[in-house]
């Protein structure tokens, strides 16, 4: 009986451990669709709150013209780090970005 007890939990750990892995480790490479939450302009471009998988990402870029209600595929290099934004066949670079808990008050948005 208690073989099998320590069978069941065993297998449930390891079940918890795939389902850990899935859902909260950052994607390494490759493109992920992600929608646009929130934006604001300056000079060098939009800057774009992004969600990608449930994770929020503050996004510095060179975009001067963006359909926000269309989603954006985002291109990660090594290492996590967004690289590229694309959206309708045109490509935009991410000068800065930054990991986000919460959504964040803008202090120019009268509430």
């Amino acid at each position: 009986m208690n073989r099998l007890i320590f069978a069941l939990a065993g297998l449930v750990l390891i079940a918890l451990g795939v389902w850990f892995i899935i859902n909260h480790v950052a994607p390494t490479t490759g493109e992920k669709v992600a929608s646009i939450i929130d934006w604001y302009p300056e000079k060098e471009g939009f800057v774009l709150t992004l969600n990608i998988n449930g994770k929020l990402y503050k996004c510095y870029t060179n975009a001067t013209h963006i359909h926000l209600n269309k989603p954006v595929e985002v291109v990660f290099e090594e290492g996590n780090k967004p690289v590229l934004i694309k959206q309708d066949g045109k490509t935009f670079k991410v000068f800065r970005w930054e990991r986000l808990r919460t959504i964040e008050r803008m202090p120019y948005v009268r509430r």
